[in-house]
């Protein structure tokens, strides 16, 4: 059985109050609004604002399933587009919108229980209401490429990216930058940009290409201020999820406007 499940339900939505609860009238939410995952949701896409909204319902639903963080019904059957329209009263077609994109950003994978998980797995005793995740094979989206493997093992990689390559530490990162690319000038790595480099740590295709990215940044014009508004490529743009991807596609080779990250912001919260 397919089944949705909460990446780190127990880390972003449970506290000590709640753990003590047989059952949730209530749950807690992260308040960060700058992290990739929220901006991607939120600027991404022209039904992002509903997107998140759903994902708001969404953590509301799996607070009272069983375990909690999934989106199992009575622990027996999965939740479906469907099931959750139903539950929600938010259209199916927004849930098949919004799912994928869950996962994608890293805040919602795919597992596959069988029937003897499911019996090992505890239901609504208090204290325990949320129980270690089981060991279960996952097939989790992350940058679009579907990963199949079990817990522990590393996922396969994608296009082309293998987990043998080592990705760079931090001074490396920060010293090929300020070598290949030189301007703007890396001045400092940011605790912000070190959680965003460990990030990338985690994606193969990154881990593998990043450096053959970098170099072509000097070689696209766009990417060096020739555009409209003389944007230019920055140590923060390049970290974020997809950028090494864009670049090796050739996205920014035909003056295509850029990323601006806070218009885009500022138009979609200028349409509630």
């Amino acid at each position: 059985m397919k089944v949705y499940r909460i990446v780190n339900w127990s880390k972003y939505f449970e506290v000590n109050r709640t753990r003590e609860l047989k059952y949730m009238t209530w749950v807690p939410m992260p308040n960060k609004h700058d992290g990739e995952g929220f901006v991607e949701l939120i600027t991404e896409h022209a039904n992002g604002l509903a997107h998140y909204g759903a994902w708001s319902i969404l953590v509301q639903i799996a607070s009272r399933c069983e375990p909690r963080g999934t989106l199992l019904r009575d622990g027996k059957s999965a939740m479906t587009s469907q099931g959750l329209a139903r539950k929600s009263h938010v259209p199916a077609g927004l849930w098949d919108e919004a799912l994928p994109r869950f996962i994608k950003v890293g805040w919602l994978e795919h597992i596959h229980l069988d029937d003897k998980t499911l019996e090992e797995i505890p239901h609504g005793a208090a204290g325990k209401s949320h129980p270690p995740a089981p060991r279960v094979r996952a097939d989790t989206v992350r940058n679009g490429t579907v990963r199949n493997g079990t817990e522990g093992e590393e996922p396969s990689p994608p296009d082309g990216g293998s987990p043998g390559v080592a990705g760079p530490s931090a001074s490396e990162f920060q010293s090929a930058w300020n070598e290949i690319v030189k301007t703007p000038r890396c001045e400092a790595l940011t605790q912000k940009r070190r959680r965003a480099l460990a990030a990338r740590m985690n994606d193969g295709y990154w881990r593998t290409h990043w450096r053959k990215a970098m170099g072509k940044i000097p070689q696209t014009p766009f990417l060096r201020g020739e555009n409209d508004r003389g944007w230019t490529a920055s140590i923060d743009w390049f970290l974020r999820p997809d950028s090494v991807a864009r670049i090796l596609e050739g996205q920014y080779g035909s003056g295509k406007a850029a990323v601006d990250l806070d218009a885009k912001i500022a138009e979609a919260l200028g349409k509630k």
